[in-house]
């Protein structure tokens, strides 16, 4: 099961030029971080974060983030399933390529579904005139 099917709400949105990952738990607490939500993000690479537990910064860092949503486009429901099958798609024909020591049709087929998912993502990005 997907992690947008498995948490009661989750909101995504495309801001470009932010790297910063922040994750707020039911207003609470927050991780700032630098980990992606990956399994090697969260497992093997060398990653640094902080929790935050003090609900006045956790209102503030809520504040803050909900101000970068706003200024990103949305990623629907929909959407996250196209990239994630688009994704798994992409990653099957990445574990062929290796075991047909790239055999020229799967590269073929591996760079234009890599290109196809680049632009599902560009088009969300620029959804609205909106290129952040």
């Amino acid at each position: 099961m997907r992690l947008y099917e498995r948490v009661r709400e989750l909101n995504v949105s495309s801001l470009g030029r932010l790297h910063a990952k922040v994750y707020l738990i039911d207003n609470r607490a927050a991780v700032i971080t630098s980990a992606n939500l990956t399994s090697s993000g969260l497992t093997s690479n060398f990653e640094y974060g902080v929790l935050v537990e003090d609900e006045e910064s956790v209102e503030s860092i809520r504040r803050d983030m909900e101000q970068y949503f706003s200024w990103g486009n949305k990623f629907t429901v929909e959407t996250l399933r196209r990239i994630a099958g688009m994704s798994e798609e992409i990653w099957k024909l990445q574990r062929e390529v290796e075991k047909e020591n790239k055999d020229s049709e799967l590269t073929r087929r591996l760079k234009e579904k890599t290109e196809e998912l680049n632009i599902e993502i560009l088009k969300n990005r620029v959804r609205g005139g909106r290129t952040i």
